[in-house]
This record gives structure tokens, sequence and C-alpha cells, in this order.
């Protein structure tokens, strides 16, 4: 079966129950690591004509990447790669960039990034308090 790019063997993806299967998953040549799991903040992102300032990064399933147990996480790079700042408004579950897992350079995983959470446009009037900011050079 292929997962996140790996090679992995039955025996990893058996219930750990079954007795027959936990003997098993002891001598499998992979091993999985969680990195994050759904509702983790994994970035602050800013929000451009936003209510609020940013928005948070999470992910929708966890992000789980299965590896040689002779590698372990040498060579393993995880980077969440997104555009700032965000056009408001950004609603909740909105995909707003992915988490990118890398191994020597290569890509072996990738999920998006969802908006954890709301952020609303300003009204008319903030947009321009806001401009007038930009432009002197206070924000």
């Amino acid at each position: 079966k292929s997962f996140c790019g790996f090679l992995v063997s039955s025996a990893v993806v058996a219930r750990a129950s079954n007795p027959i299967y936990a003997k098993n998953i002891k001598s499998a040549p992979y091993t999985g690591h969680t990195f994050y799991k759904p509702g983790d903040k994994i970035a602050k992102i800013p929000v451009w004509y936003g209510r609020q300032p940013e928005v948070i990064a999470t992910i929708e399933k966890s992000f789980v990447i299965t590896v040689p147990k002779s590698d372990g996480l040498n060579g393993i790079r995880v980077l969440a790669r997104y555009n700032e700042p965000l056009p408001a408004p950004v609603r909740q579950g909105d995909k707003i960039g992915e988490i990118i897992a890398q191994k020597n350079g290569e890509v072996i995983a990738r999920a998006p990034l969802v908006a954890m959470n709301t952020v609303k446009k300003t009204q008319f009037i903030g947009r321009v308090i806001k401009n007038i900011r930009v432009i002197f050079g206070i924000d």
C-alpha cells in the first residue's frame, strides 16, 4: 500500500489490538510520525483588511508521515507554504495554503492548510484608515 509517498507494509496498517498483527507491527520496517493533528495551530497568517489582524492555520486531518525505521526523521523537513497577507474575508475551513514534508529536498507528503477561524472584512472607513496608515508608514 502507498501512503505519503512511502511503501507501507499491511502489518503497520493493521489494528494493534489483534495479537497476530501486534507482533508484526513491532518488527515492521516502517513507522509513522504524526507531526500535526486537526486543531493544532500551525501558523498565524496576516489578513489584509480583516477585522482581526491574522487567521490561524490548521489542518483537517492528521499529518502523518511513514518512514523507514532505520532512517527515522533524518533529512525530514516540514514547512508551511502560504501567501501573505490573505485578503479578507476568510471563512473557517477555507484553504489558505499547504503543509509540505520534504526528505532530502524531495516532497514526500503535502496537505492543505485551512483557516481555523473566520476573519470578516473591515467596513469601508476601516479600509480607508488602514490605507492612510500604510501611506504614512504607521502600520
